[in-house]
C-alpha cells in the first residue's frame, strides 16, 4: 500500500489518541468506500507550546 498524507482536525486527533495506547493507537481511515487501518508516523508540534499543529 502506498503511504497517504492526511490532515486531521486537532480536536478529533486528541480524542482518538486519548486512550491508553496514545500515539500507538490503530486508527481506521475511511477513503472513499474503503476502510484502512493506520498508525501515526509523524506529528508536528509547536516548538514553544508543544501543541499539535
Amino acid at each position: 500500500m502506498t503511504p497517504i498524507a492526511v490532515t486531521v482536525d486537532r480536536k478529533d486527533l486528541r480524542v482518538a489518541l486519548s486512550g491508553p495506547a496514545g500515539l500507538n493507537t490503530v486508527l481506521e481511515l475511511h477513503v472513499g468506500n474503503d476502510k484502512y487501518p493506520a498508525i501515526i508516523k509523524e506529528v508536528q508540534r509547536d516548538p514553544v507550546k508543544r501543541n499539535v499543529r
